[in-house]
């Protein structure tokens, strides 16, 4: 990815990955800008080679099911819009949510949403699949942990750090992988 021409822009800065993935920008001197939605409505093409879309909500909270779908979905939309506008490779970090066996998984194979986040996630990778002239990139990422993250296992690095009791409770079909970003 490293050359002189490459120009990022970021959703989500604020996330654990992005920031990560800023702190690698930075080392390896990437140019690259954080995208605000008030971008979405202006002409950048030929300033920008990639968009990496982190902004994604995870959990539903206090908000309704309306502004999640809102939030994450229809901006993702909008972004593909612009990415092709702009003429700007659009990178979407997704889930690794296959459908649940205990066999080696390929790129193929069917997609399962066990909850609201997945749901979107696969919304949003058929929405870019299907839309023709955008150059896309779709990577899936398995349990991420590390320094200041808020994981599964940075959960229970905590508790067995503070020597406190934890109950795990996993089906037995389930391998996981995870990834370390320190």
């Amino acid at each position: 990815m490293k050359n002189k021409n490459t120009s990022i822009l970021i959703t989500g800065h604020k996330g654990f990955i992005a920031t990560n993935f800023i702190n690698f920008l930075e080392t390896e001197g990437i140019k690259y800008k954080i995208f605000k939605k008030s971008m979405l409505n202006n002409k950048y093409k030929h300033q920008f080679t990639h968009l990496f879309h982190f902004a994604f909500r995870k959990g539903l909270g206090k908000m309704s099911i309306k502004k999640y779908i809102n939030d994450n979905v229809l901006f993702t939309k909008q972004l593909v819009k612009f990415s092709i506008t702009n003429n700007i490779q659009f990178v979407f970090p997704s889930t690794p949510a296959y459908f649940p066996n205990n066999k080696e998984h390929r790129e193929e194979d069917m997609l399962y949403s066990y909850n609201l986040y997945t749901f979107t996630k696969i919304l949003c990778e058929n929405l870019i699949k299907n839309k023709n002239n955008l150059n896309y990139i779709i990577f899936r990422i398995f349990n991420v942990y590390g320094n200041g993250g808020s994981s599964f296992l940075d959960k229970l690095r905590f508790k067995i750090k503070e020597n406190k009791k934890f109950k795990f409770i996993e089906n037995d079909w389930i391998s996981r992988d995870f990834v370390a970003l320190d």
